[in-house]
């Protein structure tokens, strides 16, 4: 396959006018005999070990897993090294939940997400493989509800709150912490998530440190969007315009400074980025912050009574009025 651009040259700059593109994709063919993909078909998958696992839409706590290497081949009847696999033939076995997500880290371990329970795939399934339980409590809420920080921690949306999965945690077999239990109990509860009509994205940014969670309902009528500092541990609400509502958010590592950080994809179909030099949004509507403060501990004595004399703020540079 090769590329074509056409348009005017002058001396050695070329000002294109069109660009013939060949498809970047194989066309599809029949092969007779071709078995080992799940029946009834799959709706999420990922890469690793070289591999790409599917689940299966009929028998949910299954896997699949291709030869390395190899799209086409899912036979798992071959004897040898690079055998095709799945949960029904290698020895790592199936998994106890309905898989919802799979989230490999790199090509040392896939975890699986299931609705109620995670799992983690410690090496190739067909080259000795360990199948290990990490949580019989919690679950993934999607495939789309995690994210990776830049020190390999993991977090996910659970089934009653924000969780990490620590770096190392998986092959220690340590189980995920829960970081909204004490502060945020309900968070989940009050938001009423539903698998079929919500999708609920998390994003890193290693700019500012910390975590967005955004939840929409797919129509763009409902939505709950949410900054985790990982600082602090704080959690802060955000709002958008009605059709600004993030529907996915990224993090866009640009080798140009101005275009580096989080991208929004909006309901509109138009994608955003936040900017720290604007006091309005995209539209002319004035950016509003809120801060709660307390409660504060004014005692060491449990019903001790203290005295607030003075109350002190900072605002930093560039910021608007304080109301």
């Amino acid at each position: 396959m090769t590329n074509e651009i056409t348009g005017d040259q002058s001396g050695t700059t070329l000002t294109p006018s069109s660009v013939a593109a060949p498809p970047h994709w194989l066309d599809w063919t029949e092969k007779t005999g071709f078995e080992g993909l799940p029946e009834g078909g799959a709706n999420i998958g990922c890469l690793c070990f070289g591999r790409i696992f599917l689940n299966s839409v009929l028998n949910p706590n299954q896997w699949y897993a291709c030869r390395p290497g190899e799209p086409l081949d899912w036979l798992t009847v071959q004897d040898d090294v690079g055998t095709p696999t799945s949960s029904q033939t290698s020895k790592a076995g199936v998994v106890g939940d309905a898989i919802v997500a799979f989230i490999p880290y790199q090509d040392h371990y896939l975890i699986f997400g299931c609705v109620g329970q995670v799992w983690v795939l410690r090496g190739d399934p067909a080259a000795g493989g360990t199948l290990t339980n990490l949580s019989m409590t919690t679950g993934i809420f999607s495939w789309q509800s995690w994210c990776w920080d830049a020190q390999g921690n993991l977090y996910f949306i659970g089934n009653d709150g924000l969780y990490v999965l620590p770096a190392g945690a998986a092959i220690n077999k340590q189980p995920p912490e829960n970081l909204t239990y004490e502060r945020v109990p309900g968070l989940i509860k009050q938001m009423a998530l539903n698998r079929r009509t919500d999708r609920v994205t998390l994003a890193y940014d290693k700019q500012r440190h910390g975590i967005i969670i955004n939840a929409v309902q797919m129509d763009g009528q409902w939505y709950r969007s949410f900054w985790f500092d990982l600082r602090s541990g704080g959690l802060f609400p955000e709002e958008y315009q009605g059709h600004h509502v993030p529907a996915s958010a990224m993090y866009y590592n640009s080798q140009r400074g101005d275009y580096r950080g989080i991208v929004l994809g909006s309901q509109d179909g138009f994608i955003r980025k936040f900017s720290e030099e604007d006091f309005s949004d995209d539209g002319g509507i004035a950016i509003e912050s809120n801060v709660v403060l307390g409660p504060i501990q004014m005692s060491n004595q449990i019903r001790g009574q203290g005295k607030l004399a003075e109350l002190s703020f900072r605002l930093s540079q560039r910021c608007g009025s304080l109301d």
